[in-house]
């Protein structure tokens, strides 16, 4: 198994602003396991992505694809 870097880096720099709208949070953290009798650093980076349903709902709506009250049945969209 090969080794690990020995910092994790993230590039928010490379990402454009839609991209970035999507993550909510970043989250990086180091502790350490002992491993044959060795002491080892473990890193950890968690992202937290946001809502997507709500967005999609007032979308849907704006669109007239969603039917307030109704049945829940999606609109079929019809060429005029």
């Amino acid at each position: 198994m090969g080794s690990w870097p020995s910092s994790c880096r993230t590039r928010t720099s490379a990402k454009c602003r839609e991209q970035a709208a999507a993550l909510t949070q970043v989250t990086s953290e180091v502790y350490y396991e002992k491993q044959e009798g060795n002491v080892i650093p473990v890193k950890r980076v968690s992202f937290r992505l946001a809502d997507k349903r709500a967005p999609l709902m007032n979308l849907a709506r704006t669109l007239s694809m969603w039917r307030p009250g109704g049945d829940g049945a999606v609109v079929t969209p019809v060429a005029v």
